[in-house]
């Protein structure tokens, strides 16, 4: 079941066209799960390192469908990749012994050793959060069936972190909000998503970090704060209640901008659109940022139709530093990152 060379599919969950992805890119669940007398990773040594180790072992055995790597046998840059798909965290294998469990259509994934024993996650393009649960929830009940998890029946599942003791469960979903952003009331909604008890972050690469209200490509990522206390059912319809509001508010300022300043949002999808397919060096923040603009003009049906919301989904993914350094032989990244643009925007033409 251990593989020792390292594959990464190019046609997972992004690039597929889920629901309502003119606004939400991805829907996410984690799930985190502990052996019942084996410390968290962060105080293991070897021999408990050894005994984990031992039991995943037997778990996926016989799992078909699926490639299992040992972290620390890959290389930096496969670990990279994995980091920019938002499987692993950056750095991680680093000072344990870590391994991943991946389907091959990337819907599903187990980490194992990370900040807890096993971290089932699953990911579906769209606003998805049910189909992502549920695929969850059957890889843990799988688990459950092999593996004692350590659970209080006043606590619910015991985690490393007490804000994600109880159910283990954090939800997410990637937002799109460029109209919010330029109608100038993204600071206002970022303030009553987190006033709802929800956390917001920005979509972030190796060499970008993000500020409230500036965040890289207008893309955002809402979560649960907290899983203590609460049913997953009452997480989950929490978090698709604020994504309708949030979804619909959009789609509302879309349609005003577009009636306020449509010379300058058409000059904006339009430059864009040039850039990307003429230009022949371009840095990562620039891509992201006219790849962006390029999601509002298929919105607003100004650009070609044969391109897709899932192709653009995809190229945000694949430009970041290590896919592109992947694919690509040039030793210059934005040079790669050019060509890869280009041959992949204008493929369907």
């Amino acid at each position: 079941m251990v593989n020792s060379s390292f594959k990464i599919s190019k046609n997972a969950w992004f690039n597929k066209e889920g629901p309502e992805s003119d606004v939400v890119i991805s829907s996410c669940i984690n799930l985190k799960r502990n052996i019942e007398g084996i410390v968290f990773p962060e105080k293991m040594d070897k021999k408990d390192s050894d005994s984990l180790f031992d039991e995943v072992l037997k778990a996926v055995e016989n799992m078909y469908g699926f490639s299992f790597y040992h972290l620390n046998n890959l290389k930096i840059i496969e670990r990279q990749i994995l980091a920019e798909r938002n499987y692993i965290t950056p750095g991680a294998s680093l000072g344990g012994e870590q391994s991943i469990l991946i389907k091959d259509n990337e819907e599903i994934l187990v980490i194992f050793n990370e900040t807890d024993h096993i971290k089932i996650k699953s990911i579906k393009s769209g606003f998805n959060l049910r189909k992502a649960y549920n695929c969850c929830n059957e890889f843990d009940n799988i688990f459950d069936g092999k593996l004692k998890f350590a659970f209080s029946p006043q606590f619910g599942y015991l985690t490393s972190e007490l804000s994600s003791s109880g159910t283990g469960m954090n939800a997410s979903v990637m937002l799109f909000l460029p109209a919010i952003k330029r109608a100038g009331k993204i600071d206002k909604a970022l303030a009553e998503i987190t006033r709802s008890g929800l956390a917001v972050k920005g979509f972030a690469t190796e060499s970008n970090s993000c500020s409230s209200g500036d965040f890289l490509g207008d893309l955002y990522i809402v979560d649960n704060r907290f899983s203590a206390g609460r049913s997953e059912e009452d997480i989950i319809i929490q978090l698709e209640s604020i994504t309708d509001i949030i979804m619909n508010y959009e789609r509302e300022m879309r349609n005003r901008v577009i009636e306020n300043d449509r010379i300058n949002i058409e000059d904006e999808i339009f430059r864009a659109k040039g850039i990307l397919e003429n230009c022949r060096k371009i840095s990562i923040t620039e891509a992201i940022r006219h790849i962006s603009s390029l999601k509002l003009g298929k919105y607003y049906n100004l650009i070609d139709k044969n391109i897709t919301y899932s192709q653009l989904n995809c190229l945000l993914l694949q430009i970041q530093k290590s896919h592109i350094k992947s694919i690509q032989d040039n030793s210059d990244e934005d040079i790669s990152r050019a060509e890869y643009i280009r041959n992949n925007l204008l493929r369907n033409k």
